[in-house]
């Protein structure tokens, strides 16, 4: 649904479909090892080519 107070577009990384092979997971730029694999992941993306962006959000459950 669009939203006045931010608006975009909201993409559900996590959990997917498990069927599907790959999972998007998080790590630190130029790393190959550490990265985890977040309960929950949301990416919101930026409505304007002019000022692209994209914020995540990640869960984990403790």
């Amino acid at each position: 649904m669009p939203s006045l107070n931010q608006p975009g577009t909201w993409l559900r990384g996590r959990p997917g479909d498990a069927a599907g092979p790959a999972h998007p997971f998080l790590k630190l730029p130029g790393s190959n090892r550490l990265r985890t694999l977040p309960d929950g992941l949301w990416l919101h993306f930026s409505p304007s080519a002019g000022d692209p962006y994209v914020d995540i959000l990640g869960l984990m459950a403790l």
